[in-house]
């Protein structure tokens, strides 16, 4: 396998991938209106409502992206201005000039609103998952399905044992939810909303480029070099075969990248508590998740094309479709 690290820039394929997503919407709105029956059972609308909140959330997700895309992309042409403006000798304690001044605070608001809406980017991308599961829970005729968050739902895909009408939904699309699970869904609730641990937060960028991720690393002032080591070492066994290939010493000597690689690769991993342990190290340690751009293009690939395998089953069982409470 010819892996490229890190994973090259998706800003320019998401936009297509979330028009796509709309489109497979409209198809899978199509087929729900044809198959209510008739007459309209009683609350038929409530399926109907958790549909909507799919497509204002894909929405929602379009908005942040391309507002992140295009901050990005203002961030690089004031970097190099700044660079312009800024003096080749440096005096000390010489005041800016003004208009460096002014380019370095809109840098620097820039900034602030890129972090804020990359982090509104985790929280809507998490509400997006639960509301798709909630709809998937109720077309196939989950019990309780108000209760069958994404987190549930990818819960009880990853037991062992015969998986009912979701089987082609996990045979299909096990590796997005995974990854979902752990860069949006305990990402956000761990790092973002849910913040118990004083990690150092701040956000990671290359000074030309796409990129753009938040970090949270613990401080070294709670955890030594030696300490990190031993967290990475117990889930060493579990780093991607092309980590140990000759020429890729780097990722390997370095306990920090080891263990951002392994959590990219999360996916490939094949039982959950191996997965658990993973995500146990990258909690002691923090780290970097993956740029916007990634996060985006996951998460509206997997709600595109698991949108077209939802379709294949209620054509096939609209009898198991639960259409209201």
């Amino acid at each position: 396998m010819v892996v490229v690290w890190p994973p090259p820039s998706k800003v320019d394929a998401v936009i297509p991938i979330i028009e796509q997503a709309m489109e497979n919407r409209k198809r899978f709105l199509d087929k729900m209106q044809k198959l209510v029956p008739s007459p309209s059972p009683s609350g038929v609308y409530t399926l109907f409502h958790h549909n909507l909140y799919v497509s204002e959330r894909i929405s929602d997700v379009k908005l942040l992206f391309t507002r992140l895309a295009e901050n990005r992309r203002l961030l690089t042409e004031l970097t190099q201005k700044e660079g312009q403006l800024r003096p080749k000798k440096r005096i000390y304690k010489k005041t800016l000039s003004k208009k460096l001044q002014t380019v370095v605070e809109k840098s620097h608001d820039m900034h602030h609103q890129m972090r804020f809406d990359m982090e509104a980017l985790f929280i809507f991308g998490n509400l997006l998952l639960d509301h798709w599961a909630y709809l998937i829970a109720y077309l196939v005729g989950e019990k309780d399905p108000e209760l069958f968050h994404f987190f549930r739902l990818a819960d009880y895909l990853q037991k062992k044992g015969d998986k009912g009408l979701l089987e082609p939904l996990w045979d299909k699309h096990q590796k997005d939810m995974l990854w979902l699970l752990y860069q949006i869904r305990n990402y956000r609730n761990s790092f973002i909303e849910h913040v118990a641990d004083p990690y150092q937060r701040g956000t990671s960028m290359k000074t030309y480029g796409d990129d753009f991720s938040l970090t949270s690393f613990t401080s070294p002032h709670l955890i030594t070099e030696d300490e990190v080591r031993e967290s990475v070492k117990k889930i060493k066994h579990l780093v991607p075969r092309w980590t140990k290939s000759p020429g890729t010493n780097w990722y390997t000597d370095h306990p920090r990248q080891l263990l951002e690689v392994t959590f990219f690769f999360i996916d490939e991993i094949k039982e959950k508590h191996q997965r658990e342990d993973v995500w146990k190290a990258w909690k002691i340690v923090g780290g970097a998740p993956f740029s916007y751009d990634m996060i985006a293009f996951r998460l509206m690939r997997f709600v595109s094309e698991s949108t077209l395998t939802v379709l294949d089953i209620i054509t096939q069982h609209p009898d198991k479709i639960r259409w209201g409470n």
